[in-house]
């Protein structure tokens, strides 16, 4: 595939309606909204001593990951962001108003979240007929302000106190189930 991203591509991963205009769109926003990072290596300013004191606690000081963790973050931050809805998009999805569902989002029982003055109500929340079963439920179990890559990765990482021997679910599953 090289380095082009083609609508194929993005539907394999769930963003079939997702242009790659709208995903750049998104991660403008995504960035826009975030403040300028600095990350050096892990050990600067840490003496041999030190290093050798975390070592021997276990800890790898080499950063062995193939992925920059952040670019990663940003590029599912920017799929999320392309996937919600906004407002007056998902009162249309539930049939009913625009001020239902900020009262939906004000009470705690749909999770939304701001970049700049735009509110974006992420799509995982609805199934084709409204929400998920007992998404409020699940919502109000969430940490306020939690950030959108948190809330997508806790309801979509297999647990293993929320499977079976034969199903691994995430707790949107099991709470909606």
């Amino acid at each position: 595939m090289g380095d082009r991203i083609t609508t194929g591509f993005l539907t394999e991963r769930g963003l079939k309606n997702a242009m790659p205009e709208t995903l750049n769109k998104a991660l403008q926003a995504v960035l826009k909204g975030m403040a300028p990072t600095a990350y050096d290596d892990a050990t600067t300013g840490l003496t041999e001593g030190e290093k050798d004191v975390l070592r021997a606690g276990g800890l790898r000081l080499a950063q062995d990951f193939d992925e920059d963790p952040l670019t990663a973050t940003v590029a599912k931050y920017a799929a999320i962001v392309s996937r919600s809805l906004s407002v007056s998009e998902a009162s249309e999805r539930l049939g009913t108003t625009s001020g239902r569902v900020r009262q939906m989002i004000a009470d705690g029982s749909l999770y939304s979240f701001l970049i700049d003055t735009s509110r974006y109500v992420p799509d995982f929340q609805f199934a084709r007929n409204g929400l998920v079963p007992n998404i409020a439920r699940v919502k109000r179990e969430l940490a306020r302000g939690a950030h959108p890559v948190a809330v997508y990765n806790w309801y979509h990482t297999p647990n293993p106190t929320c499977s079976s021997k034969t199903t691994r679910t995430g707790p949107l599953r099991r709470w909606t189930g």
